[in-house]
């Protein structure tokens, strides 16, 4: 039928042109789709000694998987269009590995920081980290040979003094 050649011309025009962040983003969807106890429970990270108390191998997991999971759907949402914005440029101009890199390394050091650093109560979830790297990536990949950003240190300095004052 007439509608569908039209939806199809449509479809065939459209390029996959980030599938790292599009790839991240799915699994972020797929575990949001999950029910919220299972989240919680096998993508939230609790800090000691809560974590201490559950299986190793679930534990070591949640250091990497947090990142996958969202509070609500408002947090999903917010992380979603972050990382739409200033991913697919960070995704041509660094690349898949130094993406992948980046990824593991904030959520296995917000996932240290965390266990190590935040009331026991809380429980860690979500790719905020990840969207931050990703802005500073950004900033980065403008800057000059030699040179570091201006807005490169307000942004570090912003989140960072941010992140302290909610600790404290």
């Amino acid at each position: 039928t007439r509608g569908r050649s039209v939806f199809m011309r449509i479809v065939s025009r459209v390029e996959v042109d980030s599938p790292f962040v599009t790839a991240f983003l799915a699994i972020c969807l797929s575990v949001k789709l999950l029910p919220a106890g299972m989240v919680t429970t096998y993508f939230g990270l609790w800090p000691l000694p809560l974590s201490s108390g559950v299986s190793l191998p679930l534990t070591a997991f949640r250091l990497f998987s947090h990142i996958l999971g969202h509070v609500s759907w408002q947090h999903f949402g917010g992380n979603a269009v972050n990382l739409l914005l200033v991913g697919p440029s960070c995704e041509r101009d660094f690349g898949v590995v130094t993406l992948a890199k980046t990824v593991a390394s904030v959520a296995l050091a917000s996932s240290v920081a965390h266990l190590l650093l935040a009331p026991a109560n809380s429980i860690l979830l979500g790719s905020s980290g990840v969207v931050f790297a990703f802005i500073l990536l950004s900033t980065l990949s403008e800057a000059k040979t030699g040179k570091i950003p201006l807005t490169f240190i307000l942004q570090l300095l912003v989140w960072c003094t941010d992140h302290l004052t909610c600790m404290a």
